[in-house]
């Protein structure tokens, strides 16, 4: 090959063998021979051992979850043409029958869809509302990346091209024209941070969550459902990086308070057991929450991990594996210190396609780094946990940790960064000894010791009553304290300082039920508080007991936070504990027999057994396969009391057909859904065609669940008037039990009605359905309209 330009002297020996290259040049000419990297060579075996395995390019898909037929508003309110999974369908047939006023926690693996629930979700309530109102969407997210990505998608689909964003760097007249446009219903969906709905917005979402007839007769917008994207950080961010988070919910009680029919949705990749516990508490008080789960790992990742004495030893085997990682690929720290060294070490070792990302990176700097690294002119980025929320890249290759992340949530979150195109991607995580304690402050962050909590309620009550500014108020007392009241105790520090760790208390109080944030006014420097407890504010005598009383919860918070680094570790060390040949691999199998599904377990419960990945080094020793079919769960999450329109009649009626054929099935679901059947249950050979028929009935969402898949216990039916098809095509033993079992299901209250579909008397459980199913007559196919009535 002809010498490029860049080749002579530009390029070390050194640096090429390390990569793997090895030139031998002429006077015009250079021969390239690709050999096995010197970095590679210089790993420890251990973590050498893991990467020869999963290094190798593997061409084949890895998302290997199963799609499901589409219902008919999915046809009709979406771009697709099937749900990617059964969370994914489970998750759309409860919000389209959520009851108003409840509570829905929708979590998926990334990738798997959960945005389609406000692209549909907008679609859906626009056509089942009332023409007197027009119904608007707010999306709650935590970066302004994030929401871009959201609009950019959002105004490429039909009815949703008006959805806007509010951002800091609008103009007050800007801003106030998007106020308006939301008053007026023209903006279908509403993107903002936790910052700005609390702030600047606030006023705007409480006029529009109150009702129209209220208002001018040019105001017909009304706000129809929060949803919080990503709400896994309101555990974890919210406690003192991002405190509106965890402010959110007293926000929604005021909007619930203008309507009570508010619906709120949350969403997020995965929800661990603390960050649930949160979740049920600040958001369904008085109310359902239901969960849809998918309770099922990537399938995409090989996941190796190495743990170090020392961290110097650890730095060496991060450059080394760098050097030998596919791209694109993010390197993940946890200190901004450690990103900026390691960026800088990566350069000066001939790496320059680089990019360091933190929470101290400038506005211009971040701008450039994104759009290098969407653009593919950056394929290695050094970041803290600032990188990556929203930033959609499909085929990020390879996700480092130099560091030990304060939870297994948090790990599984950043390494979901890759293989988001369904293809392998390769996940490293390098522990040292000196990163446990480092990961149980970050897990602890915010959550203030008895005595500096002390000091700081002191210096706010005391300026706040010292102004008059507390006051009785309903179920408590009104506080309004300035946000950076200190004593001068306390040192001198800025403004700043005292402003986020006084909001930081507030917070964690809140969190205890000591109290309730009702506003922060940061422009104001002022916050609105109402005290539950009036112990609180007695600062002479019985302040001191109480705050006690409340903070002791902190050392619960300090416990659970060791408990999770302790068995993040633990599943990290136990690596080297397989690899060995001793006794002690026995028993590290038995307790990790795929390290993939534990590091899952730790951050999500499954109701099954998951698949191992077939990819670690637990699954080489046990000689456990990959996946083939990942199941996810979900189908069998229902309301108590689903939101459909009742049918004019209850209870069971028997419709006999002679069409085994089903010439006449497109008519038949026609008239069904005309007297108000909201869900179909059908062969699995007619659930697209069904959901087809049912996508030309606006205001009907459409539900096709297949038949065999109830039988299989996979989908539970929805408590909402149904229709069952049974044929001769099932055998005897699913066709009975695909009757039990749906007649079970669906008639949970004796308003709902249930309409078996069937052959001329075929039989059920030995005897004949006529004397089973119905006292009623059997219904004929073309009257059902006339036997059975239309909804009012």
């Amino acid at each position: 090959m002809k010498v490029p330009e860049w080749v002579p002297g530009s390029i070390d020996d050194v640096v090429l063998r390390r990569f793997g290259i090895r030139a031998t040049r002429s006077a015009s000419d250079v021969l390239v021979r690709l050999t096995d990297p010197a970095a590679f060579r210089e790993l420890p075996s251990a973590l050498k051992e893991q990467l020869d395995r999963a290094l190798p390019v593997d061409p084949t898909p890895r998302r290997v979850v199963k799609e499901e037929p589409p219902d008919g508003v999915l046809l009709r309110c979406s771009e697709y043409a099937t749900y990617r999974s059964c969370a994914q369908k489970s998750a759309t047939r409860a919000l389209c029958t959520m009851p108003p006023g409840e509570c829905l926690l929708a979590t998926m693996p990334t990738g798997t869809g959960k945005s389609l629930l406000f692209q549909l979700g907008s679609r859906w309530w626009d056509e089942s509302t009332a023409e007197t109102e027009k119904p608007w969407l707010l999306v709650v997210v935590p970066t302004l990346a994030l929401a871009e990505a959201h609009l950019l998608t959002l105004r490429g689909m039909p009815g949703l091209e008006g959805s806007r964003a509010l951002t800091g760097s609008m103009t007050p007249t800007e801003r106030d024209d998007l106020f308006i446009s939301l008053l007026r219903g023209e903006v279908p969906i509403l993107l903002t941070s936790p910052e700005a709905a609390l702030g600047t917005a606030r006023d705007t979402l409480c006029r529009a969550a109150g009702s129209v007839e209220s208002r001018p007769l040019a105001e017909r917008g009304r706000l129809a459902a929060v949803f919080v994207d990503e709400v896994h950080i309101v555990h974890s961010w919210g406690r003192s990086f991002r405190p509106d988070f965890q402010r959110l919910p007293g926000l929604l009680r005021d909007l619930k308070r203008k309507n009570e029919g508010l619906r709120t949705i949350l969403l997020s990749a995965t929800v661990d057991a603390d960050a649930k516990q949160l979740l049920q508490q600040q958001y369904s008080t008085g109310g359902e929450l239901l969960e849809v789960a998918a309770q099922s790992p990537r399938t995409e990742f090989d996941l190796c991990l190495q743990h170090f004495g020392r961290s110097a030893t650890r730095r060496e085997a991060v450059l080394a594996t760098v050097d030998v990682l596919p791209r694109p690929a993010i390197i993940y720290t946890t200190e901004v210190a450690d990103a900026e060294a390691l960026g800088e070490i990566l350069r000066t070792r001939g790496h320059e396609r680089v990019a360091v990302f933190t929470g101290d990176t400038g506005p211009d700097e971040r701008t450039i780094a994104i759009e290098g690294w969407q653009d593919g002119k950056i394929d290695l980025v050094v970041a803290t946990s600032a990188f990556g929320m929203g930033i959609d890249k499909s085929d990020v290759r390879a996700v480092l940790h130099a560091c030990l992340p304060e939870d297994a949530s948090r790990l599984y979150q950043e390494i979901g960064r890759g293989g988001r195109d369904g293809h392998q991607a390769i996940a490293v995580v390098l522990s040292a000894q000196e990163d446990e304690g480092l990961a149980v402050r970050m897990g602890t962050g915010g959550v203030l010791t008895p005595e500096k909590a002390k000091e700081r309620w002191l210096s706010m009550i005391e300026e706040a009553r010292g102004a008059g500014r507390v006051e009785p108020s309903v179920n408590g007392f009104l506080v309004r304290a300035k946000l950076d009241a200190h004593l001068e105790r306390l040192g001198p520090r800025t403004g700043q300082h005292h402003r986020r760790w006084n909001k930081a208390l507030l917070v964690q109080l809140q969190r205890y039920g000591a109290l309730d944030v009702l506003a922060m006014e940061e422009e104001r420097d002022r916050c609105a508080v109402r005290v539950n407890d009036p112990r609180l504010l007695d600062l002479e005598t019985s302040a001191d007991a109480a705050l006690r009383e409340y903070l002791a919860k902190r050392a619960l918070e300090v416990t659970a936070a060791r408990s999770r680094v302790g068995a993040l570790l633990s599943l990290i060390r136990s690596v080297g504990l397989i690899q060995s040949d001793d006794e002690d691999n026995l028993d590290a199998l038995n307790e990790y027999p795929c390290l993939l599904v534990a590091l899952f377990e730790q951050v999500e419960t499954s109701s099954e057994i998951p698949e191992a990945c077939g990819r670690c080094v637990a699954c080489r020793k046990l000689q456990a396969e990959p996946p083939r079919n990942a199941m996810h769960q979900g189908g069998r999450a229902r309301w108590n009391s689903p939101d459909v329109p009742k049918t004019a009649f209850q209870g069971t009626r028997l419709l006999f057909t002679r069409d085994d054929e089903y010439v006449g099935l497109d008519s038949l679901v026609e008239r069904l859904a005309q007297v108000g059947i909201a869900q179909f249950i059908v062969p699995e050979a007619l659930a697209t065609r069904t959901a087809g028929v049912l996508a030309g009935r606006t205001r009907c969402a459409g539900l096709v669940l297949e038949a065999e898949a109830i039988v299989k216990g996979k989908w539970s039916a929805l408590s909402v008037p149904s229709a069952l098809f049974l044929d001769a095509s099932m055998s005897a033993t699913h066709r009975t039990r695909a009757y039990e079992a749906v007649r079970r299901q669906v008639l949970t209250t004796p308003e709902t009605g249930l309409v078996f579909v069937v052959p001329f008397d075929l039989n059920i459980g030995g005897r004949p359905i006529s004397s089973v199913a119905s006292p009623h007559t059997p219904l004929r196919s073309d009257s059902i309209v006339d036997q059975l009535g239309v909804p009012s």
